[in-house]
């Protein structure tokens, strides 16, 4: 039975085919395949859904004449470990017209160098790379063709980089909204990332010192100005300034250096915030008020609470302010809207499970994890509680 003309027409269009062949490959991923087969025109679309993901194992194993009509679909492409490495000299004379983001683990050539500029063309946005040995060379590469880049995280770029080449290749990058970096990070460079209008994701793992933050304070006009998330370390001194900076905040990461100050009193001015997060390096006792005054982070979808990576929990107490689970219940009762809770303080919570399940249900409908404090019987009663479900 032919279909109707109207219906024929819209197929021949390649957006609208694209859109159905995309609800196929959501839907029913398993009949796509079928689908490309109809005609070349539902090949073209149908491969264009097919290999905006693929994997680079998957291009590899494409015969290598018919490799580059594949590579061409790439939207974006992902690289993971040394195994995968030997794709890089595999794929050295393709290109990649589509390629808007790619992501590098384990670059590390140990002596030699792996082609990577294949894959850093001007469609590029996004840059992910983990580990191994950029150059100056390279980074001006990027600089100067990709300059669409919207998005980097660069983690231990290696020795080749100079802090003051680093530096030039931020600078010039003058569309960047999210940036992590971990490495090569000087107050040069932070001066200049706060004095940019549309930066809207700011995280490392830099120490920003009361010094510092008077000084981007001082120097840039209006610093962050557009930030909404911010992941950095700070002492508890600095909190203020970090707070007084970045008054858009939707979502905080700290690591608190010290235990001089109490921050949460500090942090609750923040009622914009959907994610907070803070971890507490030294050992540290946090006041009842302090964690009461977080009941103003209303708009809250996640709170994590507890000690650094690195550091034990039973450091990061509440025991001596008398935070009972009444507190705790009073306080995580107004964020309604939680998915998540990481409450990794040692203080005194008791109570039944019936009646923890209970109040699960009535506070928290969207609440996907649960984890209170480190090794107490309460942590117990949490699973049970949901294990009864």
């Amino acid at each position: 039975m032919a279909l109707p003309a109207c219906v024929q027409a819209a197929l021949s269009i390649p957006e609208v085919l694209i859109h159905i062949l995309e609800y196929v490959d959501d839907e029913d991923p398993e009949s796509l395949p079928s689908a490309i087969r109809v005609n070349k025109h539902w090949f073209i679309c149908g491969t264009d859904v097919l290999w905006r993901d693929g994997t680079c194992e998957a291009l590899a194993n494409v015969p290598q004449h018919r490799r580059q009509m594949y590579a061409s679909k790439f939207i974006s492409l992902q690289f993971s470990g040394d195994d995968e490495a030997a794709y890089h000299a595999i794929f050295q004379h393709l290109e990649f017209p589509r390629l808007k983001y790619v992501s590098l683990d384990a670059y590390r050539p140990g002596g030699g160098s792996y082609p990577l500029r294949q894959y850093l063309q001007p469609p590029l946005e996004n840059l992910f790379f983990f580990g191994g040995e950029l150059d100056d060379d390279l980074l001006q590469h990027l600089q100067t063709h990709c300059r669409r880049l919207k998005r980097i995280i660069l983690d231990s770029p290696g020795v080749g980089v100079t802090a003051e080449s680093f530096f030039n290749f931020i600078v010039g990058c003058r569309f960047l909204e999210h940036v992590k970096l971990d490495h090569l990070l000087t107050d040069e460079l932070m001066l200049h990332l706060a004095g940019r209008s549309g930066l809207l994701t700011l995280s490392t793992r830099k120490i920003f010192s009361i010094q510092l933050l008077q000084q981007i304070l001082t120097l840039a006009p209006r610093p962050f100005r557009a930030l909404n998330i911010f992941h950095a370390a700070a002492p508890s001194a600095a909190v203020p300034l970090v707070v007084g900076l970045a008054g858009n905040l939707t979502n905080l990461h700290l690591y608190i250096q010290d235990a001089d100050s109490d921050v949460l009193g500090l942090v609750s001015s923040l009622t914009n915030l959907h994610f907070l997060s803070l971890s507490f390096v030294m050992p540290t006792k946090l006041s009842k008020q302090g964690l009461m005054s977080l009941k103003d982070l209303t708009r809250l979808r996640t709170l994590d609470i507890g000690p650094g990576e690195s550091e034990n929990a039973s450091e990061l107490t509440a025991f001596e302010s008398g935070f009972t689970d009444t507190d705790f219940f009073d306080m995580v009762s107004q964020f309604q809207l939680l998915f998540r809770i990481r409450f990794m303080v040692q203080c005194d919570l008791q109570m039944p499970s019936e009646n923890l399940t209970a109040l699960i249900k009535c506070w928290f409908p969207k609440l996907q994890e649960l984890h209170i404090s480190g090794d107490d019987e309460f942590s117990k009663v949490v699973v049970d509680a949901f294990s009864n479900e």
